[in-house]
């Protein structure tokens, strides 16, 4: 136990195949979307494009589908309309849930959802799902938790954007 404050906050991070193709819920504002990219993709061009359909941020585009030249890498920080992200990979839908806390109780560099993609070519790329708790000070002797939902759904192999987001909002229901 420490004598002093601490600040600290709380996260958890889901690695699943670069190829999982993930959605987030996004207002048609986007949900305060800031994307960076890493010192592995200098150039603009190879930064990761997205979309917003049917109210879901996701990374469906023609473009990146059809770019096996590059590897396109980026870090996306937003506040979802809905507390969850949802993936597909591998014949299922992963859904996870949790309370996301105002966004003043969040560490000002980070988001309450932050999806980090590598893909294009690549061996294997990487997706990460993260999703934020509070930002706290703690004093010595006080504790924090943060609790998160995970839904597995057997999915056939669904080839488009529109047949994902039908089936997501179908098992929301």
């Amino acid at each position: 136990v420490r004598g002093k404050d601490v600040s600290w906050g709380i996260w958890s991070n889901t690695r699943l195949p670069g190829s999982a193709s993930v959605y987030v819920p996004a207002s048609k504002e986007g949900g305060a979307i800031r994307i960076e990219f890493t010192a592995w993709t200098p150039d603009k061009d190879r930064v990761l494009p997205y979309d917003i359909t049917d109210g879901f941020l996701h990374f469906d585009v023609p473009a990146l589908v059809s770019d096996k030249e590059h590897v396109l890498t980026s870090k996306t920080f937003m506040y979802p309309s809905a507390p969850y992200i949802a993936a597909f990979s591998g014949g299922y839908l992963f859904i996870k849930s949790a309370e996301l806390p105002a966004t003043d109780n969040i560490h000002p560099a980070q988001a309450a959802v932050e999806i980090y993609k590598l893909t294009g070519n690549i061996k294997d790329g990487l997706t990460e799902l993260e999703m934020h708790g509070a930002f706290k000070t703690l004093k010595p002797g006080e504790s924090m938790s943060f609790e998160e939902n995970w839904e597995l759904i057997p999915c056939k192999d669904l080839p488009g954007t529109a047949d994902r987001i039908k089936f997501l909002q179908e098992k929301l229901k």
